[in-house]
């Protein structure tokens, strides 16, 4: 246990029980009221028909609203009665404590102290319980502590009798019961809630002693596995980063913590990986210091690797790479900063040239339409709204990432990637993103004036708008999209020889059939026509342009 205060003595379970008063006390613990309850939970959770479960909820309020509630949800959680009530009657009974605890509709009884004693008895009888009903009982705890005078010092005061999994859950929760407050509806005013926050955090010292203490612990110490126990420390060290158990620490003092050595580790684990990269980026969302990271020390090097594995990390959404993007913006602001002509901006771009490159890497790896197969033989027709939100907010760091490789390097990473011009099967998504990332920085790129090889661009251009209609599905529309926008971007440069241009007034041609590149191809059609005007008045040309003014009036 952490080096909390010693509590006082504990005495039995019943003498915790709030005062509601003798009549109330007797009809809580009446087995006959008990025996009511239970039917009733029973009946809401496996009873097949309807109207049953509907009764059965009705009755469960009504029993809430009562002044026995109390009474009763303690004497089911904190009595030693042998049997045990049934798991449902047991959570319901912890969920009407929270729930009554939590709502403006009712006080609490006049000694809370007793009723946080009853908690706590609860919550040590069930340490090893189900989950879900231990996380009742500290929610319970938790919702009581911000509301009772003194409920912080006096939960922890409490604490050293907890053993570890309990304790490890009501310090997972407490700092979440701020955020959970802060929907307005609980009849805690933000002055309170701010005393709460100021209270939890005057204690923070010792929950990360303990944090530390429970992540050295040798592997069956407490009959947790040792792949459990770790995903508990971290989603309690996630809550406590959250609530600002490190506001006000240095940086460097930050990257020397033993708990932040421990996310790292973390890291390498399958089971707890998720959780790990949850830490580091809400430590760095919180706390990043990118001119400290610039400097270039060996912490600063394994934060960048571990944000470089939080990226690329493969999930159902975009959230955790997303998380990372403004630290990297700001860490290349603080390199691109530097003085050009000094020593220290060569030694530090030389040193972060690689972490920039598999940033790249990475970001190209999560932009990827998930949805379609890797040769595009799916039937997707639109990319995810929570990837194109992603895309967008990749720009600005994606302009960077070619300013610190150079237009050159930058290019060449796109499209020196093997598939180019060789005979095999073509991996069509990783094609649309490179074209992706090569349209969202054409103005760097333009700017620079660095020679560009149009020759892979052009040998997916004449494959595309070499196939039939038929040849085409969904999602290679996606694909026409992306090089529609690459044309439009550098038409200037592509137009300059003639030999573009006739494969590329057939590929717009092609692409404005469909809805989804329609745009795109629109746009770099009207650039040809502009940038091309020394070529654009000859027969062959003008008789395409006619063409595909005729096509689209008939498919108008």
């Amino acid at each position: 246990a952490p080096s909390l205060p010693n509590p006082n003595p504990s005495t039995h379970a019943r003498a915790h029980l709030p005062a509601a008063g003798a009549a109330a006390m007797d009809v809580a613990e009446s087995p006959d009221l008990q025996a009511q309850l239970a039917a009733a939970v029973h009946a809401l959770n496996h009873a097949s028909h309807p109207s049953a479960r509907l009764a059965a909820n009705q009755w469960l309020l009504g029993l809430q609203r009562s002044p026995h509630a109390w009474a009763l949800a303690v004497s089911l959680l904190a009595s030693a009665d042998h049997p045990s009530p049934s798991a449902d009657l047991l959570f319901f009974a912890a969920q009407m404590l929270r729930r009554k605890i939590q709502s403006p509709d009712y006080s609490l009884p006049d000694n809370a102290a007793q009723l946080l004693d009853a908690l706590l008895v609860a919550a040590r009888r069930f340490c090893l319980a189900p989950p879900r009903l231990l996380t009742q009982i500290c929610l319970a705890l938790a919702a009581l502590a911000l509301r009772a005078e003194g409920g912080v010092d006096g939960l922890f005061a409490r604490m050293p009798h907890l053993p570890d999994p309990a304790l490890l859950e009501l310090l997972t929760v407490l700092p979440e019961e701020v955020a959970q407050d802060e929907s307005g509806d609980t009849g805690v005013d933000s002055a309170t809630r701010c005393r709460f926050a100021r209270e939890l955090l005057m204690h923070a010292p010792a929950v990360l002693e303990f944090l530390l203490a429970q992540s050295e612990k040798p592997a069956a110490a407490d009959g947790v596995p040792l792949h459990e126990r770790n995903h508990r420390i971290l989603r309690c060290l996630l809550s406590w980063v959250r609530a600002g158990c490190f506001s006000g620490a240095p940086a460097s003092a930050l990257a020397a913590h033993p708990l932040l050595t421990f996310a790292f580790n973390s890291l390498q684990a399958f089971f707890s990986f998720e959780v790990a990269i949850e830490v580091m980026t809400e430590l760095v969302s919180q706390y990043q210091a990118p001119g400290l990271v610039a400097e270039g020390s060996n912490e600063a090097l394994s934060l960048s690797d571990a944000l470089l594995r939080c990226v690329a990390f493969s999930s159902e959404d975009w959230e955790i790479a997303e998380s990372t993007l403004q630290f990297w913006c700001s860490l290349a602001h603080c390199i691109l900063g530097i003085d050009e002509q000094t020593s220290k901006r060569n030694a530090t771009q030389e040193l972060f040239l690689p972490v920039f490159s598999s940033l790249l890497d990475a970001l190209l790896f999560r932009a990827q339409i998930i949805d379609i197969d890797e040769h595009c033989t799916g039937r997707v027709s639109s990319i995810p709204d929570g990837l194109v939100q992603f895309r967008l907010n990749l720009e600005e760091l994606l302009v960077d990432i070619c300013l610190l490789l150079g237009a050159p390097a930058y290019i060449n990473k796109l499209l020196s990637s093997g598939w180019g011009l060789a005979s095999q099967s073509i991996p069509w998504k990783e094609v649309e993103v490179r074209m992706y990332a090569l349209s969202m920085v054409a103005d760097t790129i333009l700017q620079d004036g660095s020679p560009f090889d149009f020759s892979v661009v052009m040998h997916f251009v004449n494959i595309l708008s070499s196939r039939t209609p038929a040849e085409l599905n969904g999602c290679q529309f996606l694909v026409y999209k992306s090089f529609g926008d690459v044309i439009g971007s550098y038409s200037k440069w592509l137009s300059s020889s003639k030999s573009n241009i006739k494969p590329l007034l057939l590929f717009c041609a092609s692409g404005i059939s469909k809805s989804i590149s329609s745009n795109s191809c629109s746009v770099a059609l009207r650039k040809l026509c502009e940038d091309a005007s020394s070529f654009i008045h000859e027969p062959p040309i003008l008789d395409i342009l006619f063409w595909i003014s005729e096509v689209n009036i008939l498919l108008s």
